[in-house]
């Protein structure tokens, strides 16, 4: 099995570097600006953009090919390997404050013998909690205020359900009670930040599943999670129950490479129970 010690671990120390220099320091001090013309809220802050260019202004010197969300490379398809980011995912919450519901996330991606592109190595950070979740390909490492340690154990009494703390969505409400009663347990609905804190908060068994029907997730809100849920046995996938591929081309008349089919990412529960429960129209294209 490859693995990815080294490029992992030097990432680990840019994006503790990038968010203790560039984000945390703009916390709660920072105006959040619109861009794009999506129906959702799609923000982006000096945190987003200087944090950014501080990450890829080192590792673009050894993979040229990274890119962030804020700075897309032209070149990222030349390359066998390259860093894929997003220094802020969950700006909405980084901007009304919520200081566990945004993180900084890193995925590194190599090209396949079929062209597409896979998740090899990851990283999720949640800087306002200092919770780091890594992957080099093999192991998964869980850091607690720079410690190392055990990653929590799984108890699935009842079950747990993310959604963002902001969305009322009674489609996702649906498909979550639907999946309680097919594994005969109680479901509760947690409130979750974006993605890379839902990923921390999944880890953590604070939840257990949560999908997206709304079709505003990209490229780099999996990639990071892929990585790191296949190394603990869990998964993501789509709502259409298919494995990700990554790196992907720009949504045409967008500047930005969508997942439309949404995601569905579990530890603990069957995908096939998952696909089970999900229903037809489950989508909210009406959003994008």
């Amino acid at each position: 099995m490859v693995t990815f010690t080294r490029e992992v671990r030097k990432m680990v120390k840019l994006i503790r570097w990038a968010a203790a220099n560039e984000i945390l320091p703009r916390f709660g001090n920072v105006e959040a600006v619109t861009k794009g013309n999506y129906k959702y809220p799609n923000l982006v802050t000096a945190a987003d953009i200087e944090s950014s260019k501080s990450i890829l202004d080192i590792i673009q010197r050894q993979f040229p090919g990274s890119y962030s969300e804020e700075h897309l490379n032209p070149t990222r398809f030349d390359y066998d390997l390259l860093w894929q980011l997003d220094t802020v995912d969950g700006t909405y919450d980084f901007s009304k404050g919520k200081k566990e519901g945004y993180a900084t996330m890193g995925a590194l991606l190599q090209r396949q013998p079929n062209g597409t592109y896979a998740s090899v190595a990851s990283i999720v950070y949640v800087p306002g909690a200092d919770r780091m979740w890594y992957s080099d390909g093999k192991d998964v490492i869980f850091e607690d205020q720079g410690i190392i340690t055990p990653i929590p154990e799984q108890k699935l009494e009842k079950l747990l359900c993310g959604m963002k703390w902001y969305e009322e969505n009674n489609t996702l409400k649906d498909f979550y009670y639907t999946l309680g009663e097919s594994l005969g347990l109680e479901v509760e609905i947690v409130p979750t930040g974006a993605s890379g804190s839902t990923v921390d908060a999944l880890l953590n068994g604070r939840i257990h599943v949560c999908a997206s029907n709304i079709p505003n997730s990209k490229d780099w809100d999996a990639a990071p999670a892929d990585a790191l849920l296949r190394g603990l046995g869990g998964y993501i996938c789509s709502t259409k129950d298919e494995d990700f591929t990554f790196n992907q081309k720009n949504f045409p008349g967008y500047d930005e490479p969508f997942l439309l089919d949404g995601y569905v990412m579990s530890i603990e529960i069957p995908r096939e129970k998952v696909k089970e429960a999900i229903p037809e129209n489950f989508m909210k294209m009406d959003s994008f």
